[in-house]
């Protein structure tokens, strides 16, 4: 499952996925390790415990933005796949028109 979806992303998207994951595994670690280290007072405690969960929630949108966003090589292939099919349908029909001229 992973490798049909990785193949099929922009050189763009697997780049920001390749940069982002490290960081964010990072900083949830860092997140993690405070949490159970006691680093903060009782009061950051809570925020940091919070921003946790907010990096874990936000963790799944950012490859869903860059997904839609920037898979640009997708949508410009898919476009020029129908002005291709486009032109060859017109093509086609032009051949035809003047093939039944011809009869």
């Amino acid at each position: 499952m992973v490798r049909r979806w990785w193949s099929g992303r922009a050189p763009l998207t697997k780049a920001f996925v390749v940069l982002a994951t490290p960081v964010y595994l990072l900083a949830v670690s860092l997140m993690v390790f405070w949490i159970i280290a006691g680093a903060f007072p009782p009061v950051e405690q809570v925020l940091l415990v919070l921003a946790l969960f907010g990096f874990i929630l936000i963790g799944g949108i950012p490859t869903h933005y860059v997904q839609r966003r920037f898979d640009l090589d997708a949508i410009v292939q898919r476009a020029r796949a129908e002005e291709s099919a486009e032109m060859a349908r017109a093509t086609s029909e032009r051949e035809h028109a003047s093939d039944t001229r011809r009869d």
